[in-house]
């Protein structure tokens, strides 16, 4: 596997976790405006970092899925 495919599949998981995580209730609006950057797409490198650190000491990087996005929430919002 490339690292590339690597990446990619890594966050693909980010992804769908960022979807569950960031879903549209009510207020509408403020919701709308708080998902809009991070479920706009991008690179998920901060993310697939953390999962993959978590790994590199012998964890399981999908465990590390709710800090990695939790990351890259707040890496959208400064």
């Amino acid at each position: 596997m490339s690292v590339k495919s690597k990446l990619a599949e890594k966050a693909k998981d980010i992804e769908e976790a960022l979807q569950d995580y960031l879903v549209i209730r009510e207020p509408k609006k403020l919701y709308e405006a708080m998902a809009h950057i991070p479920l706009a797409g991008g690179k998920r490198l901060r993310p697939v970092m953390a999962q993959l650190t978590c790994e590199m000491v012998g964890g399981v990087g999908k465990r590390a899925i709710p800090f990695a996005a939790s990351l890259e929430v707040i890496h959208n919002f400064t």
